[in-house]
């Protein structure tokens, strides 16, 4: 399993709000895309999400980790006895598995489908 590429991602009340200020402090242009009925936009490396609230672990996740091989990952995650807060699945953007990296934050890994690993570079 390799770690492809680590995002920051910041869930937000109001996507359009935070492109705009974003893309003026970045200055970069967003690039939108979304989810199954989560919306999302790109700029720079900056991940911003605007999740429904049927999805509120959304909120707690503090960092996303691309991966080449999300399996291999949930293997290595029971192997270590970590809790798993949202099973392995199927997404709009590809697969992923959340589990819990302390007492607080989730992590989430996921294996982008090749229009979305496309898509974020």
């Amino acid at each position: 399993m390799k770690v492809l590429k680590v995002l920051p991602r910041l869930v937000v009340d109001d996507l359009d709000t935070a492109v705009r200020a974003f893309e003026a402090v970045i200055g970069d242009t967003a690039t939108r895309f979304s989810s199954g009925d989560l919306n999302l936009a790109k700029i720079g490396d900056l991940v911003l999400a605007q999740p429904p609230d049927s999805k509120p672990n959304l909120k707690q996740i503090q960092v996303v980790f691309v991966v080449d091989d999300v399996e291999e990952v949930a293997s290595l995650l029971a192997a270590q006895n970590i809790e798993i807060v949202e099973p392995l699945g199927a997404t709009g953007i590809g697969r992923r598995i959340v589990a819990r990296g302390s007492a607080t934050a989730l992590v989430e890994y996921t294996e982008l489908n090749a229009q979305t690993a496309a898509l974020l570079g």
